[in-house]
């Protein structure tokens, strides 16, 4: 969105050079809200949410106690906790502006109190994402007090973010078989951070899960209320060191030695019984450093290819290789750039072949639904897409006649089993209930599940996982086999006799079979880390995707035959919330339209003789719907201030914004003549997203243009007007812009991007002004190997107008290796070539101020480009020489800081014959283009 570009007005020339980028956020649907009240909640849902809201209400209630007491203050104020039913509304929520993408569970916006969660399926997923993000509210009021202030206080930005992420998992799952898994892998491949150097991965999955461990050991070490006291410690002297060597005797270096340890001995005992990998397994794909998912792999029925997914190009990306070899044969799909192919879910994607061998089956997200894609992967056709009711699939499955396919949709916020029926399109709803049900499949008379519904006792516990069969029409359903596990899924049968599946008994995710004929369980992998998925060949051959070296690859194995008894089940100790039933109806207000400051700030100075001030604030309503900016000044005179004001109303698909402006600049002409122009007047504009990387843009102003002229008066000794003249203008503008780019530390990496505008004045009179505008920005990025991108630019505009001077072109931003904006012409162009690197991986410096900076990256740049009044007079050669290109080449480095990128560009400029002798250094604070 444009909102900061549409929020200050200016020139002409500058509105229409700055080219407006980014994916979209597309409002599909509109929710009609209500809350559901409790002491200190306000739990916004809407129709079909009504059990998850009492779940959540639940939840919240008791876990507010049990996080105040180790963590300290609560918020005095209800915590306002919004719900949506599955990812895909939740990618619609307005609550902030950025893109959410599949990977983000829920978010804490700490400005204003909110909590903003997903339903994916399972209440025990629910339960702790609902208690890591009321940690963080807790973690903020706690240090802050009334968390609901605008101005922002140092104390919680001292606080380290493995530690605010750490303590947040710590409290919402103390240990989980996932980060056991995670943390012995580490100390397995000696790749545990220590915890002095875990800034090292700020912001990665892997320092959640350390952060994780390090509360733990502390926990159980010092007692939990410790985590607490090291925490406002940090919060009010700043520093971890010196914050853990007050409240329990040691230093970080001590502390991280003790935790090492600890883990080691967790991990090799607990690997003291199992392998590495299974004996007479053969591994088909071997990933490295620079990507992490080789997943979901799914046999061919002849045994002879598999498909998998696979982020190995930096898009999620389905490929086909040799079942023997594993050599690639080719790559099916790629995902992330277009509407059809949004997302495959590669984190939780798979793959079923028809029984013929001719066609594979996998979900992706097209607009805010998921659909079932049928593929010839011979031919890398989709030949049909089953669009069912659920927004929201996961784990289809071809029926043994290929004729339907058995899947999970969650819709209303229940997570259930279906079948379609692949000619016919019609859909049948097999279970109906609160239950997660979970990976179906198909045997010759029956489906196979796993589900967390009531044990034999019929005590229900969400997130122990059973497995479960009924008939292909949903009746007689029964409890195949009760043994329960967190991570049992995938139950695949065999001659209708013996069940496949995964389970995490032992802490570790391995297979297991069930016969279903003697009841006889055994356990046929003791691999060290664990088993994401699995699939068998008609010729008993498995193939399977396992965690190693802080990613997943995939391995074939014989179809193990002999096991061995399953050892005792491992119980962690997850803060479990108890919920007996949610069947109660839940108490309802209707939400209104509230308004409060997101942020706000400003700056004051004053002289002898002179006094400014400037202010800027933000304000919204809860749900982010209507949005209000204000920025403006007072520099001494009430009526010389500046104001910008800015609304944007974002509820339904198209957006639309409104500004209001009153702009002034002084400058001085010569030295004793100053011009000082007023911009008065407003706008409308229109965004119409047409999916995730493409929308349609349009503004609308009317605005004067007031140019006072003064001399200076040396008798008087004061500025005296001497001309003042109004002019009016009324632009017109439309725009389309497409962006589907990945991005990296300091710009676009992958993918591409581009705008085309056309604008026109409208003259009513003559003091109205005009001109006729077209411009067009094409930018695309090529990943050449991991780390070693190229870039290309291809821009041009052009202007017709009496009224307006000429375009600009040249310098930083356009024609590096000339001034800025040097060249002048009624029509410009250009292109822009950079060869992009790793150039320093790490530079320490000692002195003054020690400072380690991490990831300097390099680039080799060709600049060209023109500008001129005609264009059919461009010449590009004469005698030898370039004439009207002007042509500019170089090297330079990007530094990433915390809030903004350092470009530093040294460039010579050349006609092909000749370079200039000098060089000229060009900065800028921004990504690169």
């Amino acid at each position: 969105m444009k909102i900061q570009r549409f929020l200050l007005i200016v020139l002409l020339p500058i509105v229409l050079n700055a080219a407006s980028f980014g994916k979209n956020k597309v409002q599909y649907s509109k929710f009609d809200w209500k809350i559901h009240p409790t002491s200190h909640f306000e739990i916004f849902f809407y129709e079909g949410e009504e059990e998850l809201a009492r779940f959540a209400s639940i939840v919240l209630e008791r876990e507010l106690v049990r996080l105040s007491s180790v963590i300290g203050k609560a918020p005095s104020t209800k915590i306002p906790v919004i719900i949506y039913a599955n990812h895909s509304d939740f990618e619609q929520t307005n609550v902030i502006l950025n893109i959410i993408e599949e990977g983000v569970g829920g978010f804490t916006e700490l400005y204003k109190n909110r909590v903003v969660v997903p339903f994916t399926g399972s209440y025990e997923d629910f339960r702790h994402v609902l208690t890591h993000e009321l940690t963080h509210i807790v973690q903020s009021s706690a240090l802050k007090g009334d968390v609901t202030s605008i101005l922002p206080q140092d104390a919680i930005y001292r606080v380290p973010l493995w530690f605010i992420e750490g303590m947040a998992e710590y409290m919402s799952l103390r240990e989980n078989p996932e980060t056991d898994m995670i943390l012995s892998d580490l100390v397995y491949y000696d790749k545990l951070v220590p915890i002095q150097e875990i800034w090292k991965i700020e912001g990665s999955y892997l320092m959640y899960k350390e952060g994780q461990s390090i509360l733990k050991f502390i926990a159980d070490k010092y007692g939990e209320q410790k985590i607490g006291e090291i925490y406002h410690k940090i919060g009010f002297i700043g520093g971890f060191n010196e914050a853990l060597e007050r409240v329990v005797g040691i230093d970080e270096i001590t502390l991280s030695g003790e935790w090492t340890v600890s883990l080691s001995k967790r991990a090799w005992n607990n690997a003291a019984n199992a392998v590495e990998v299974p004996e007479g397994a053969r591994r088909l794909t071997r990933r490295d450093k620079n990507y992490t998912y080789n997943i979901a792999p799914s046999v061919s029925p002849d045994g002879s290819s598999f498909a998998f997914m696979s982020d190995r190009d930096q898009y999620g990306s389905i490929y086909l290789a040799s079942a023997i070899t594993g050599k690639l044969t080719k790559k099916l799909i790629e995902s992330g750039k277009s509407r059809s192919l949004e997302s495959i879910y590669i984190m939780e994607g798979s793959i079923s072949w028809s029984p013929d061998g001719e066609y594979i089956a996998f979900v992706s997200k097209r607009e805010n639904r998921n659909v079932i894609n049928i593929m010839n992967p011979y031919t890398k056709k989709i030949v049909k897409q089953l669009v069912p009711p659920p927004h929201v699939i996961s784990s289809p499955v071809f029926s043994k006649d290929g004729g339907s396919i058995v899947f999970r949709g969650i819709l209303g916020g229940k997570a259930d089993i279906y079948t379609i029926d692949i000619e016919t399109e019609k859909t049948k709803q097999l279970t109906d209930d609160i239950y997660d049900d979970r990976t179906p499949s198909f045997s010759d008379d029956r489906i196979f599940f796993a589900s967390d519904r009531p044990d034999s006792t019929g005590e229900w516990k969400y997130g122990e996982y059973a497995i479960y069969s009924m008939s292909p029409d949903g009746m007689e359903l029964r409890n195949v086999y009760d043994a329960r596990s967190r991570e049992t899924r995938y139950p695949v049968t065999c001659n209708d006799t013996i069940i496949y599946y995964l389970a995490d008994y032992s802490g570790r995710t391995n297979l297991y079979s069930f016969n279903l004929e003697t009841n006889e369980e055994k356990q046929l992998t003791n691999v060290m880390s664990g088993i994401e998925s699995f699939s068998l060949s008609n010729n008993r051959r498995m193939l399977f995707s396992m965690y190693m070296k802080k990613g997943w690859d995939i391995f074939s194995i014989p179809l193990p035959s002999a096991g061995f008894t399953p050892a005792d089940p491992r119980v962690y100790d997850i803060p479990y919330v108890a919920v007996d039933s949610l069947d109660k109806p839940v108490e309802t207000t209707e939400p209104g339209l509230r308004f409060s400051p997101d942020f706000a700030g400003g700056i004051i100075s004053a002289s002898t003789n002179q006094f400014f001030a400037q202010a800027y604030v933000s304000v919204s309503d809860i749900l982010g719907n209507h949005r209000f900016y204000l920025v403006t000044d007072y520099p001494g005179n009430l009526l010389e201030s500046n104001l910008n004001f800015a609304y944007w109303y974002l509820e339904n698909r198209t957006n639309f914004g409104l500004a209001l402006f009153k702009e002034q600049y002084p400058s001085l002409v010569w030295y004793d003549m100053l011009l000082n122009e007023k911009y008065t007047g407003g706008g409308v504009a229109l965004e119409y997203p047409l999916d995730k990387f493409k929308r349609l843009e349009s503004e609308l102003y009317l605005y004067s243009i007031e140019r006072i002229f003064y001399e200076w008066n040396y008798v008087k000794g004061e500025w005296v007007p001497f001309e003042d003249t109004t002019n009016y203008i009324v632009p017109f503008s439309l725009s389309y812009v497409f962006d589907n780019t990945l991005w990296g530390y300091t710009g676009p990496i992958n993918g591409m991007r581009m705008q085309f505008t056309a604008a026109q004045t409208m003259a009513f009179t003559k003091s109205f002004l005009s001109y006729t505008y077209l411009g067009a920005d094409m930018r695309k990025y090529f990943r050449i190997y991991p780390g070693y991108y190229f870039a290309a630019r291809l821009f041009g505009e052009s202007i017709r107008s009496k009224d307006f001077a000429k375009l600009r072109i040249g310098g930083t931003g356009s024609i590096r290796g000339y001034n800025y904006l040097e060249f002048t012409g009624y029509n410009i162009g250009g292109i822009n070539l950079e060869f992009r690197y790793p150039f320093i991986n790490q530079l320490s410096i000692g002195f003054p101020l020690p400072l380690e900076i991490y990831g300097i990256r390099g680039a080799l740049f060709l600049d060209a480009g023109y500008a001129v009044d005609d264009i059919e007079s461009l010449r590009v050669f004469e005698d030898g020489r370039l004439k009207d290109i002007n042509m500019g080449f170089g090297a330079g480095v990007r530094v990433r800081f915390p809030y903004f990128v350092l470009l530093l560009d040294i460039a010579k400029n050349t006609d092909l014959v000749d370079v200039s002798k000098g060089v000229r250094y060009h900065i800028m604070l921004g990504s690169e283009f």
